[in-house]
Parts: C-alpha cells; sequence; structure tokens
C-alpha cells in the first residue's frame, strides 16, 4: 500500500499555489507550524508525481484543478510525515458526473450514479464538478475527495490484504487500536441504521463505504461527529495525527 517513500526532490509549491490553496481549503486555511508545512510539501509531491487526466474536459487540466486533487488526498495524510501516495498510479477527472459503464450522462437518459470510484489497482475517477463544490462547501459532510482517498486508504483493496478485505480499516493501523476502531465503526452503523447519526446513510452500503462516509464527516463536520459519535471521533484524531502537529 501506500509507504513512506524515498526522498524525492520536487519544486515546492508557489505564493500563487498557496493562495489558492488557503482560499479553497478550509483545513489548509486553519494550519499553522510543522503540519502546514507537511501539508505543502505532500501537495508539491502528488502534483510533480502523479498523472491526472481529464476526461471530457474542454481543454487541458488547470493548475488549479491538480491542487484539489492533491488537497484531497493530503488532507488525510499530512499528520504523516513523508507520507507519499504511492498506491494512485493515475486520477481521472471527469466533466461531470459519471454512470456505472463510465459514461458522463449516459445514453439510455438515465442519471448519473457517481461522482467519484476508486479502482483497487490505483486509479481514482472524480466528477471535477463534484470536487469543485466539494470544496466550495466546507462543512455539508460531503467531499468526494476525501471520500475516494478514503478508499484509498481502507483494507478492502488486494495489494493491502491478499484479497480477503478487512471490512474498510485502513490499511496502517492494527491490534488493540484496529479492534477499537472496528468497535467504534459498528457502533455508528447501529446509530445511523437509527437515524441517530450525522453520517452520510451511504456509509450503509459497506463496511468500505461506512469508512469512507466516516472519514468525509470527521473533516467536514467535527462538531456533530463529537457530539454523535465522541469515541470514533478520539480515535480518528489518534488516527490522523493532525492536532499535536498543529
Amino acid at each position: 500500500m501506500a509507504l513512506f517513500g524515498r526522498k524525492v526532490e520536487v519544486a515546492p509549491l508557489t505564493e500563487t499555489d498557496t493562495a489558492f490553496l488557503g482560499e479553497w481549503s478550509q483545513p489548509y486555511a486553519t494550519m499553522v507550524g510543522a503540519l502546514k508545512a507537511e501539508f505543502e510539501d505532500q501537495v508539491a509531491h502528488f502534483v510533480a508525481q502523479h498523472r491526472m487526466t481529464g476526461i471530457g474536459l474542454e481543454g487541458p487540466l488547470d493548475r488549479e484543478d491538480r491542487l484539489l486533487v492533491a488537497a484531497s488526498a493530503c488532507t488525510l495524510s499530512c499528520g504523516w510525515p513523508g507520507f507519499r501516495w504511492t498506491d494512485v498510479s493515475e486520477v481521472l477527472l471527469y466533466a461531470d458526473d459519471f454512470d456505472r459503464d463510465y459514461r458522463v450522462g449516459g445514453d439510455d437518459g438515465g442519471a448519473p450514479e457517481l461522482s467519484g470510484q476508486a479502482h483497487p489497482w490505483g486509479t481514482v475517477l472524480i466528477s471535477l464538478p463534484s470536487l469543485e463544490d466539494s470544496f466550495e462547501d466546507p462543512h455539508d459532510g460531503f467531499h468526494v475527495g476525501y471520500h475516494e482517498f478514503a478508499h484509498v486508504l481502507d483494507k478492502d483493496s488486494p495489494a493491502a490484504s491478499g484479497g480477503a478485505g478487512y471490512g474498510g480499516l485502513p490499511f496502517n493501523i492494527d491490534g488493540p487500536f484496529a479492534t477499537e476502531m472496528s468497535k467504534a465503526l459498528d457502533a455508528a452503523r447501529v446509530a445511523l441504521e437509527l437515524g441517530d447519526s450525522p453520517l452520510d446513510e451511504y456509509g450503509l452500503q459497506s463496511p468500505a463505504e461506512l469508512w469512507a462516509v466516516t472519514v468525509e464527516a470527521f473533516f467536514e463536520m467535527p462538531g456533530a461527529m463529537e457530539t454523535a459519535h465522541p469515541r470514533l471521533r478520539q480515535l480518528l484524531d489518534l488516527y490522523f495525527n493532525q492536532r499535536s502537529a498543529n
């Protein structure tokens, strides 16, 4: 899975880049000190090292689009110094939401179903308008970028689990901490089934989807998560390791 990679020199973000991120990324706008520096370093590496391809777009991808993709991933990982998203081989940015045959709009008149998808072999698909909407409203509990990169972290990937699957838990936890996280996620699932959770009901689709919507809510609705799922919020604080670095 994604590893703390060997040191590779890349060009740092420009002042224009950081100004853009400060305007668009609410998490980055609140970062200070070591966490802010790590986020900027990870974003610079992500933009420099990952292929991003537009699908159905008019013209080439803007640098700002690439920065939003990188910010989505690195918002999750910036509490882990030196982390690199080595399991992401390519990001495909679609002109709109797409159906399960990857058609924008579809030929049968049906509404597109997907705003994002992460494949276990490393390709991440994201609707560019949905990604922009995700950053424009940082408190609604929906962020397609966080959601799809949370899937890259989960253990349903054959690269991480040998095909066995681990019920959506992130690859980089194990032992008692993994047990505690499983218990907290199970409790959140029960609350969601009863209508007592701020989590998106899409999380009931599978353990992996529950993990992904939980990550979205952790970053976008921290107060609601603290009220509804305090133990889960505490474990996610420990997992993402960002408070102390900030």
